[in-house]
């Protein structure tokens, strides 16, 4: 039974040397009995999730594309739509400033055929220009004669004594940078030298010190320039313009004069 179990042992140790000549020999029996090569072990297929996922992938994504362009449309009709509602609500707005100013032009020129001026009684007319500009709500109306010379203030008592802002004094006072200027009268030489109506920008008035906007019209007499009546208003007489329309409400609106100064 030992030498058994060692010619057994004996024999697979030589296993490989009788296979080897057995190839060599050309014998296919041993080959086909007793493969030499492994074969490899067929893939692991993935999870099911993972297709799952795949597969809601492709089907969404087409979706979310439409979805995508679907949401950048509308934003962008809603966006024109906006523009256009600002652009009406400013023009209609520009529309109503230049109402305003229409308005108190005419209130103005109504104002220059009182029987007081033309009669040259300016301690009436005084009275009179007083009344109306309380009830306008004016912070004064004055009068200014064609060389320049301011002859009443109705923010002032009739016969006081009266700025001029085209005396040198009044040129000399100092402007502070990076606000409005003191006693421009720029305004108020366009109309002398053009005999038209003019419109000034923000400024701090000389009579009152408030910061004003001034219209001015002039006073022809057998078409001649003869004076120039002004009214001071204050810039909230034009701001409260700016919340009358409903469509405003909703947006940010302002008032800026030529010299980029917001009223």
């Amino acid at each position: 039974a030992v030498d058994s179990r060692s010619s057994i042992r004996s024999g697979w140790r030589d296993a490989p040397a009788v296979l080897r000549s057995l190839r060599m020999s050309g014998s296919t029996t041993i080959e086909r009995a007793v493969p030499v090569r492994r074969l490899r072990a067929w893939p692991r297929g993935r999870p099911l999730w993972h297709y799952l996922a795949l597969g809601l992938t492709v089907a969404v994504m087409p979706m979310a594309l439409v979805a995508t362009g679907l949401l950048l449309a509308q934003a962008g009709e809603q966006k024109a739509r906006l523009e256009r509602a600002l652009a009406n609500t400013s023009q209609t707005l520009s529309l109503a400033v230049d109402r305003e100013v229409r308005g108190y032009e005419v209130l103005l020129r109504t104002l220059a055929e009182s029987q007081a001026l033309r009669d040259g009684d300016l301690a009436r007319f005084h009275e009179v220009a007083a009344r109306v500009a309380r009830e306008n709500e004016a912070a004064f109306i004055s009068l200014f004669a064609a060389d320049g010379r301011q002859l009443l203030n109705t923010a002032l008592p009739f016969g006081a004594p009266l700025p001029q802002p085209f005396q040198p004094t009044a040129a000399a006072v100092q402007s502070t940078p990076g606000e409005p200027p003191v006693a421009d009268v720029s305004a108020l030489r366009r109309v002398i030298s053009g005999a038209r109506a003019s419109n000034s920008n923000l400024f701090r008035s000389l009579t009152t010190g408030k910061l004003l906007i001034n219209i001015n019209v002039p006073v022809v007499r057998d078409g001649a320039l003869r004076s120039v009546l002004n009214i001071g208003l204050e810039p909230s007489v034009l701001r409260e313009l700016l919340l009358a329309p409903a469509s405003s409400r909703d947006a940010l609106g302002v008032i800026i004069d030529a010299n980029d100064f917001i009223l």
